[in-house]
C-alpha cells in the first residue's frame, strides 16, 4: 500500500492548470529561455520545488541524470514520506548515499526496485524504459499495465501503458532502452502529474 500523500499531486495540478506562465516567472533559467520546447514544463515543476538548476544557474536540459536523481524527483513529485526510514540500508549501494532517503521511500511506496541482487545502482543513467516503469508505479497503474505483458521484454508493458496515460507526450523516443536526459525526465514528470493516482 502506498504511503504517499495524494494532495500533493492534487495541488501541483492545479498549479499546472492556474497558470504555467506565471510560476514561471519566479524562476528561470538562462539556457531554457521562452522558445524552448520544454520551456513550460521545466519552468513548472522548477517552480513546485522537484528539480533545480546547477551551481551555474542553468538547468542544462540536454544532460542525463542518474537514477537517484530521477528517484528524488519522483520523492519530490508525489510527496512521499522520505524522513520515514530514511537511514534503512535496503541497498547495498546507497548505504552512504546522497540520495538514499529518497531512493528508500520510492522503494517502501513499490515504486522502484534494485537489480535483483541487492543493488539499486544509482549513479547510472536513467533510461526512458526505467523511467516509464517508475511513473507507472507511482501513479498505481501497474495492474493496468500488466495487460500488455510481453514474454522476454519486462518493460514492454510499462512503455504501453506510459504511452496510454500520455507521459511520454512531447517527447520524441524511438530507443527507449536509451538514456534520457534532464529536459525529457521533467516533461515525463509534468505529464504524470496530469494523471489521476489511483
Amino acid at each position: 500500500m502506498k504511503i504517499l500523500k495524494k494532495a500533493i499531486p492534487v495541488v501541483l495540478c492545479g498549479a499546472i492548470l492556474w497558470s504555467t506562465s506565471a510560476l514561471a516567472e519566479y524562476k528561470q533559467f538562462p539556457d531554457v529561455t521562452s522558445d524552448h520546447p520544454y520551456y513550460s514544463q521545466i519552468s513548472t515543476i522548477a517552480n513546485l520545488g522537484v528539480i533545480s538548476g546547477y551551481d551555474d544557474g542553468n538547468f542544462h536540459p540536454q544532460d542525463s541524470l542518474t537514477r537517484a536523481s530521477f528517484s528524488t524527483m519522483i520523492a519530490l513529485a508525489f510527496s512521499l514520506d522520505y524522513e520515514t526510514g530514511a537511514n534503512e540500508n535496503i541497498f547495498s549501494d546507497t548505504v552512504t548515499h546522497w540520495g538514499k532517503k529518497f531512493i528508500n521511500a520510492a522503494y517502501r511506496n513499490n515504486i522502484i526496485s534494485g537489480d535483483g541482487t541487492g543493488r539499486f545502482m544509482p549513479d547510472e543513467d536513467i533510461t526512458y524504459e526505467q523511467a516509464a516503469r517508475i511513473l507507472v508505479s507511482a501513479l498505481g497503474y501497474d495492474s493496468d499495465a500488466a495487460q500488455y505483458a510481453k514474454a522476454g521484454d519486462w518493460s514492454y508493458q510499462y512503455i504501453e501503458q506510459a504511452k496510454k496515460l500520455n507521459l511520454f507526450s512531447g517527447i520524441t523516443a524511438s530507443d527507449y532502452k536509451a538514456v534520457m536526459n534532464r529536459g525529457e525526465a521533467s516533461v515525463m514528470i509534468y505529464n504524470s502529474l496530469l494523471v489521476p493516482l489511483k
